[in-house]
């Protein structure tokens, strides 16, 4: 599976992708969403997980600009989001699972591996899956009525 994980953490960043391509998996990094775009553009990858505060351009504006192009438009995307961000975001059509720290590299993979298998199956291109929180290790009151 070909990742790319844009994300204004750098201590995150890094060790995530150290993880996936230990898991035989490739993946690209960007720390801002000028970079995000270009990766995608670049690099062609199977699914996008997205930190929700980019700098240069926002998660915002790069999700804006991938459903804006007929490319990028079909790519599943996850939200990362930090602790009280994001709330929003979460909503961009764009957004087909989101996760909160804290993050378990495991459970993200598995995760970004589901988006992506549901992305090739032909029946189920354009639905959303209903398991948006999956990548979460500690569920909240929130997320229990997010998925009410």
């Amino acid at each position: 599976m070909r990742i790319v994980i844009a994300d204004q953490n750098d201590r995150f960043l890094e060790p995530f992708q150290c993880f996936l391509r230990s898991q035989g998996h490739k993946a690209a990094i960007a720390s801002d969403g000028l970079s995000c775009l270009n990766a995608l553009r670049e690099w062609g990858p199977d699914v996008l997980a997205i930190g929700s505060h980019l700098q240069w351009g926002g998660s915002e504006g790069v999700l804006s600009v991938m459903l804006e192009d007929e490319e990028l438009r079909h790519l599943p995307v996850m939200l990362l989001q930090g602790e009280g961000e994001g709330f929003g975001l979460r909503r961009h059509p764009m957004i087909a699972a989101s996760a909160r720290p804290p993050f378990r590299f495991e459970d993200l993979a598995c995760q970004l591996n589901f988006l992506a298998i549901l992305d090739e199956d032909e029946k189920c291109r354009g639905v959303k899956p209903k398991m948006r929180f999956v990548a979460n290790a500690v569920p909240t009151l929130e997320n229990a009525i997010w998925n009410a």
